[in-house]
């Protein structure tokens, strides 16, 4: 607000640190001569590098700010501008002496614009310098050590979950690189070198981790199609890959998957014994052979990211009631014993131990965004271990505890508009729904007039409307947490159905789409998510896990007990998994989420009787109905294509290529209802890179 430009810029995440780190930038002043001395002065120790010259605290930064009102009232501003000029120089003296009397005659007068557009910048420098006050001054003070943050990377395509060689002088981590058919495993480096590429088949391969002993890299290789995955390992210096075992394990896991045993004989990882088995385990995998060994069952749904210690007395792991509901536990490796660690119900994208065994430092967004926390193995608050970093998350650390490094992630998804199954004319898609950070779950409303769609835009994930031309848009819920989404239209296009963690687990809520307070329709601590209204309003199906296993399930719009109306059984290769659906008054419509069936979709009555398979796998909401025709994304091909299926013929047509932009990650679907247009989520931007902390003791 004060100059109209970003500070620090960058073509990438790792640009802009090193921008923030390495660079100063122009002076407001320069860029806009109304901007007073004093706001230079502020702009400048609010981002000043050295940690002993910036604020010590936000109070003093409001302190000075409200110091700065109280003089531009009072018009000392203008005469200190005008006093600091060089005596010696009086040409300068005098223009600044003109600049300022201009100022004076030109501006609004203090009580009116002036002092607004001081509090707006007020405002705006409350919130952009934060987080570089956090970045610089909080992660001094959670430790006793100034960090040095350093981009590990800043090449094009997608990393993930970085891991440090034993000896602290490498990093594994895996890449998909812009030019790539898929992820690989990388080795680099600390300090010098290019990455060496050590994987080569076919599927994407993540996850990796090294042996005790720094000779191989473990990791894990996903089929193209998601069908299968099976854990490797290969020689640190490259060459020959050898399969140890299968891996039955949830797709929607997030974080490193793989680690190994203190001793370098088993691979310790969070899986199923068995295709057949039903519960999650932390297991065992022998090098040797690929036998399992339980060493803990999971009580609950959701089991991932497994690690030993340092000392190997405990094994640190993630538990919880769903994907985004999940709780920090550890086990002793000698008892048993397990021990709660966090209350959160948040979304643990990752974790590792310090190298004293003490702590824990993990990704979490129990604060409602996503950030660095270092807890107590032990037991004890957590505390926040670095701030104003974009999505940080799979943090590892080296064993000498010099360094650990993380992955920060970008990306700006927004809502795009081609033409849908009904029209006539073809043409280009167009960007309809957008901002600077992310939009998703598009919904038309029956009338057509509007779009609800979810949006991080203010900060948390929360319900937005918007007019169907994109205009107006206008934020429906403050709930403030980590994952509000999948609104749904009520036929008289009255009310908005959506799922929210509001409680860590997920429920349906309905709100007026006017706005209002919002109404819970589920309780309990399970799943529920992914609302659909019946065609006659009376119903809002969801998929849940409250039977143990995801099914579909109906409840009351007005409120009510819910009723289930599939039993898969949990069985893993014919089960519903997490299911989204459509009615149309005759028949209900819904894709499978796990299974050899997985992304299939599928139809039964309305009134109850058999299932029938129409469509092949298609991605999560990436598709919807229109009359009795069934509109999809296909994201396999490349460019990808939009789809539309006629249920009564069987006949299935092309729309034209979607470009979904640079990564493959669908963000929302929805079609028009006269089918005019079809409306889909595209990543217009995504960077990540790998940071490196050093002077971490």
């Amino acid at each position: 607000m004060a100059t109209g430009f970003l500070p620090f810029t960058g073509d990438t995440t790792g640009g802009i640190f090193d921008s923030i780190l390495h660079t100063d930038p122009t002076e407001a002043t320069r860029l806009n001569t109304a901007v007073p001395a004093e706001l230079q002065r502020i702009l400048d120790k609010a981002i000043e590098k050295d940690r002993d010259l910036r604020y010590n605290s936000a109070a003093e930064l409001r302190t000075d700010l409200k110091r700065l009102k109280r003089d531009t009232s009072s018009g000392k501003v203008s005469r200190r501008t005008a006093e600091t000029a060089s005596a010696s120089d009086s040409a300068r003296a005098a223009a600044a002496q003109n600049s300022a009397a201009s100022a004076e005659t030109t501006l609004p007068s203090p009580k009116s614009g002036w002092i607004r557009y001081v509090l707006g910048v007020a405002v705006v420098l409350a919130i952009a310098a934060v987080p570089a006050w956090l970045y610089f001054s909080r992660s001094g003070s959670s430790t006793e050590h100034n960090f040095s943050v350093t981009p590990f990377t800043s090449s094009p395509g997608y990393k993930a979950t970085p891991a440090f060689s034993p000896d602290g002088k490498e990093l594994a981590y895996s890449w998909k690189a812009e030019k790539d058919d898929g992820q690989r495993i990388y080795v680099q480096l600390v300090g010098a070198g290019t990455p060496l590429r050590l994987t080569s088949g076919p599927g994407d391969d993540d996850c990796p981790a090294w042996s005790p002993d720094g000779r191989f890299v473990s990791f894990m290789r996903h089929a193209k199609d998601g069908s299968s995955a099976s854990y490797f390992i290969t020689s640190a210096l490259g060459g020959s890959e050898r399969k140890i075992a299968d891996a039955y394990v949830d797709p929607y896991t997030v974080g490193s998957l793989v680690h190994w045993s203190p001793d370098g004989q088993h691979l310790l990882v969070t899986d199923r014994a068995s295709p057949q088995d039903t519960h999650a385990n932390i297991l065992l995998i022998s090098i040797e052979n690929g036998q399992r060994q339980i060493l803990f069952t999971a009580n609950a749904p959701y089991l991932a990211t497994a690690a030993y210690s340092p000392d190997g007395k405990y094994i640190a792991f993630v538990q919880g009631a769903g994907f985004l509901a999940q709780e920090l536990f550890t086990l002793r490796t000698d008892t048993r014993e397990t021990t709660q660690l966090t209350s959160d119900k948040a979304l643990l994208a990752g974790l590792t131990w310090t190298p004293d065994s003490k702590f824990i430092l993990l990704s979490s967004t129990r604060s409602g965004m996503t950030g660095l926390w270092r807890i107590p193995a032990a037991g004890g608050a957590a505390t926040p271990l670095l701030g104003g970093i974009e999505n940080p998350h799979a943090p590892t650390t080296s064993l000498d505890g010099a360094r650990f490094a993380f992955i920060s992630e970008h990306f700006n998804t927004n809502g795009w508009r081609a033409p849908g199954p009904a029209t006539k004319s073809p043409g280009p898609a167009t960007k309809l729904i957008a901002s600077s950070r992310g939009q998703y779950d598009f919904s038309y409303s029956p009338d057509g007039t509007r779009i609800a769609f979810g949006s991080n835009r203010s900060g948390p994930n929360e319900i937005w409307i918007c007019n169907s031309d994109g205009s107006n848009p206008v934020q429906l819920t403050s709930l403030a947490n980590f994952a509000t989404g999948t609104p749904r239209w009520s036929p008289d296009s009255k009310q908005i159905a959506f799922d929210s963690r509001f409680e860590g687990h997920s429920d349906i809520f309905v709100i007026p789409a006017e706005g209002g307070k919002p109404r819970r329709l589920t309780e309990g601590p399970c799943e529920s998510a992914v609302p659909s209204w019946s065609h006659d309003g009376k119903w809002i199906y969801f998929a849940s896990d409250r039977s143990n296993s995801f099914e579909l399930w109906k409840v009351p719009s007005a409120g009510g007990t819910p009723v289930q109306l599939t039993h898969f059984g949990g069985n893993t290769d014919t089960g519903g998994g997490f299911m989204d659906s459509f009615e149309d008054g005759t028949f209900l419509y819904y894709r499978r989420g796990i299974g050899t069936d997985v992304g299939t979709i599928w139809r039964m009555p309305v009134q109850g009787g058999e299932s029938v398979r129409l469509v092949e796998p298609v991605p999560f909401a990436s598709w919807a109905v229109f009359q009795h025709t069934i509109v999809y994304l296909n994201s396999s091909s490349k460019p990808a294509e939009l789809k539309a299926f006629d249920v009564d013929s069987r006949k299935l047509r092309d729309l034209g290529a979607a470009d979904i932009g640079h990564r493959e990650v669908l963000q929302g679907f929805a079609v028009s209802p006269d089918g005019q247009w079809v409306l889909y989520g595209r990543a217009d931007e995504y960077d990540s890179d790998i940071m490196l902390v050093s002077n971490f003791h």
